[in-house]
């Protein structure tokens, strides 16, 4: 059942939220528990627990993974920093921790992201969206727009729980505005749109402002779906899922081995 929550108190955890959001980017660097974060909010752990996933969409822990896993990226693209060392830079002691949790959000291991990236990199992401294959039999129709008519290329993944990682099941991608296929199932897709003209490397450095996402639940009876992508907030987690570049080296294999 639907919890009610009062304008002023839900202003106030939003307030809260993106406090201890900056005081993660400020210290991605250091280990900080749930306990630190909660005194950071001035609650108990797992009162804070509760109302920052509430708030955020996400449990703490799991948006301070995205936000390292953003900055990784950005070392990964614009630095010669070895992996161990990126690992330690946003927060890490394990480089086996920090390998799985970059594969989990992004959807490859950070020595094949670099790998692709460099091979991929200057592939127009709009040009992946030519020549898709043939929706299947039992295919759902999703219109996608954009709010605030935001032109671009627009990527559906659809994932098994309403946190995507790793992998997607299957990957749709069109021209907003967009009329795309998934397949009838008990899923969650998940919509990101990049600026007409960005490259696979502009997307995957993209700042979060120049996105628009937006997801959905479906399911083998659904109905065709309107979508309407948006602009992310100061308390959603970051895109860190390179659906992008899984993309195009799921089309362009021969550069992917380069």
């Amino acid at each position: 059942m639907a919890v009610c929550v009062r304008e002023t108190t839900a202003t106030s955890r939003r307030e809260m939220a993106a406090h201890v959001i900056d005081v993660m980017r400020e210290q991605l660097g250091e280990t900080l528990s749930l306990d630190d974060l909660a005194r950071q909010a001035f609650l108990s752990p797992y009162h804070f627990h509760r109302v920052f996933r509430a708030t955020a969409g996400v449990p703490p822990g799991r948006f301070l993974a995205a936000l390292r896993m953003e900055r990784a990226k950005t070392l990964l693209l614009t630095t010669d920093l070895r992996v161990t060392d990126i690992c330690l830079e946003v927060g890490y002691r394990s480089l086996g921790t920090f390998t799985t949790h970059f594969r989990d959000l992004v959807g490859v291991a950070p020595s094949r992201f670099r790998r692709l990236a460099g091979a991929l990199g200057d592939v127009p992401i709009a040009s992946l969206a030519v020549g898709q294959p043939a929706a299947p039999a039992d295919a759902l129709r999703v219109a996608v727009t954009a709010a605030d008519r935001f032109r671009g290329t627009v990527f559906v993944g659809t994932f098994p729980t309403p946190l995507p990682q790793g992998r997607p099941l299957e990957c749709a991608i069109d021209l907003l505005p967009a009329s795309l296929q998934v397949r009838r199932r008990a899923a969650f897709a998940l919509a990101t749109a990049f600026a007409a003209g960005s490259s696979i490397r502009d997307a995957l450095l993209v700042p979060s402002g120049d996105v628009r996402v937006g997801s959905l639940p479906i399911s083998p009876s659904a109905r065709p779906h309107e979508l309407t992508l948006r602009t992310l907030g100061e308390i959603d987690p970051p895109v860190v899922l390179a659906l992008p570049l899984l993309a195009a080296a799921a089309q362009k294999p021969q550069l992917a081995a380069a």
